[in-house]
């Protein structure tokens, strides 16, 4: 059980996708390493900056809103990178504490972490974790480590993982992963926004760890009441395909009537707008 974040319904396999874990070591630096150390901490940044550029590029060949929000966050990475609080108090750790810039960037996140965690809005709040994904991203630069992909997975995929990033969301392909579900994250999370946008059925915040699914258990995600459903039984089955070809009629349905002019039963025509 988790949050309907993406409405729909998946029927798929579960894929178990496990992001490279690295361990942050952490070491002190002599007097006359810091200016070198500062140096390695900013070459880092460079293809971490590069790599959400040609991300941003990639994203131009997705659908217009998909394209739009992606952008929107790249955007906002890159800027993170180039002189952003999260920069300037690495640079300022590497110096005053005499630490690699791997142990001061995850100082200087954590900082910022604790100031996100302060708030009182929850929208406002979940964007720490885009400051966590530009972290994870320079860490890896630094410590030159490949990123696992999600492309090229079989057909009628359902991917479970502890989170996945907007971009990572942005870049499924839906003719072969049909949904998915995460431990992280909820409905105001970029994640969420990305997709809704996709109409990709999603469920994040599982309410406990999937370490009960494996990879090739037959899965359906309802992404609209949040249930994840491992090797149903075929009464199961058959009420879901059914609820699926409700909602695509549903849909069709929908879809007639969002040309159409609002007007009155009284004859007069009204503009009709949401505000989300």
């Amino acid at each position: 059980k988790g949050l309907g974040v993406a409405g729909g319904i998946g029927f798929g396999y579960a894929y178990i996708y496990e992001h490279d874990i690295h361990e942050v070591s952490s070491y002190f630096i002599a007097d006359v390493g810091v200016d070198k150390e500062i140096q390695r901490f900013e070459r880092g940044l460079d293809p971490s900056i590069e790599q959400l550029i040609a991300l941003r590029h990639k994203s131009q060949a997705l659908s217009e809103t998909v394209s739009e929000e992606l952008s929107h966050l790249l955007d906002a990475h890159i800027q993170m990178l180039r002189g952003s609080r999260l920069v300037r108090n690495t640079k300022l750790n590497i110096e005053t504490n005499k630490i690699n810039a791997e142990s001061a960037l995850k100082h200087a996140l954590e900082e910022i972490t604790q100031a996100f965690n302060a708030l009182d809005d929850a929208y406002i709040a979940s964007r720490q974790s885009d400051v966590h994904q530009v972290s994870a991203r320079v860490i890896r630069n630094l410590c030159d480590i490949t990123h696992k992909s999600l492309q090229d997975l079989p057909d009628n995929t359902i991917i479970f993982a502890e989170e996945l990033t907007p971009a990572e969301t942005a870049l499924l392909n839906p003719k072969t992963v049909k949904g998915f579900a995460t431990v992280l994250g909820g409905p105001e999370s970029h994640t969420a926004i990305m997709a809704r946008a996709l109409t990709m059925p999603a469920v994040l915040g599982l309410s406990e760890a999937f370490q009960n699914v494996h990879s090739g258990d037959e899965i359906i995600l309802d992404g609209l009441r949040g249930n994840v459903i491992v090797n149903p039984t075929e009464e199961t089955r058959t009420f879901y395909k059914k609820r699926a070809e409700d909602l695509v009629q549903q849909s069709k349905r929908l879809s007639y009537l969002k040309d159409q002019k609002a007007i009155t039963q009284d004859g007069v025509e009204v503009s009709l707008k949401a505000n989300m």
